[in-house]
């Protein structure tokens, strides 16, 4: 049961005499709901904390007190649009802080945006102290190496530009953040690549992308084998055909051509954000998939 379920009644929890009574439960003198006390004044609720109380409690967990007030925060790159707009949306609805590393802000008003180009090779220079300041501050950090850009290209015309732009956005630019970030996250931690389908396979026109994403999910075992007993996991979720500014744009924004791609899915339709951003979710939580590629594609068609 998912404990979001919970969050239409917490406006009509603050003042009430009886959280329990509230929440209509039958355990309204229970140990729990001191717990909820604890964490619940006449100025406001600390509404993490209360979900995680509710889950554990309708889970029959323990819940030890190193799972309630710690200070979760997402690090993501490209979180302006798409999966990554998407992904700070559903962390920050979890209580997650979350920090949005790209050129444009988010559409989410909770999220911290540090401005920054990543196709520059100094970038992280110009963040290092504004982005280790949140940093230091948090018990977990799941950092999610999201940015890309895609260009069409083959190896018949591909440019040197464009593969140092393709790797520097989509593989170093990650490989300079973990540099940054690894001194500050704890076990429990953990970072997560979003590759793509074409992480291990290949389509026509489009060599540099392809290129630089089997390098990423490269990058991910690397991660995993380096970071080996630090008790921080590390996952590819491998996205096939999304429904994001950047392959509209990439398509040209051709009706068309969409409809053709969504027929070689076995859903008829591409994915959402959302669902990518519930997969990064759930990996951020899942230490058994440490090393894991996950392909979250509905189903292609294979030729």
């Amino acid at each position: 049961m998912g404990a979001r379920k919970f969050e239409v009644f917490f406006a009509d929890v603050n003042g009430s005499e009886s959280v329990g009574h509230c929440f209509g439960l039958p355990w309204a003198d229970s140990a729990v709901v001191s717990v909820l006390y604890e964490y619940f004044d006449v100025d406001g609720y600390n509404t993490s904390d209360i979900r995680k109380v509710f889950f554990y409690f309708l889970m029959e967990q323990p819940m030890t007190s190193s799972e309630i007030g710690k200070k979760k925060l997402l690090v993501i790159s490209g979180g302006s649009r798409g999966i990554g707009a998407a992904t700070i949306d559903r962390f920050i609805a979890a209580g997650y802080s979350a920090i949005n590393l790209s050129r444009s802000a988010t559409r989410n008003p909770a999220a911290i945006n540090i401005s920054v180009d990543m196709s520059d090779r100094g970038w992280t220079e110009k963040c290092r102290d504004e982005l280790l300041q949140h940093a230091n501050q948090a018990d977990e950090i799941c950092l999610v190496h999201n940015s890309g850009v895609l260009y069409k290209d083959s190896i018949f015309d591909v440019t040197a530009e464009q593969l140092y732009s393709a790797l520097q956005i989509n593989v170093v630019a990650a490989a300079q953040l973990n540099q940054l970030l690894l001194s500050s996250m704890s076990s429990g931690s953990s970072i997560l690549y979003v590759a793509s389908t074409l992480g291990e396979k290949a389509v026509a026109g489009t060599c540099s992308y392809v290129v630089s994403k089997h390098a990423m999910v490269g990058l991910m075992k690397a991660s995993c084998q380096d970071l080996f007993g630090s008790g921080i996991h590390t996952v590819s979720i491998c996205p096939g055909f999304t429904d994001t500014e950047m392959l509209r744009e990439h398509l040209g924004n051709d009706e068309t051509v969409l409809e053709s791609i969504a027929s070689g899915v076995s859903f008829n339709r591409l994915i959402t954000p959302d669902e990518i951003a519930a997969a990064l979710e759930f990996a951020s939580d899942a230490p058994a998939l440490n090393g894991s590629v996950i392909h979250a594609n509905l189903g292609q068609r294979e030729s």
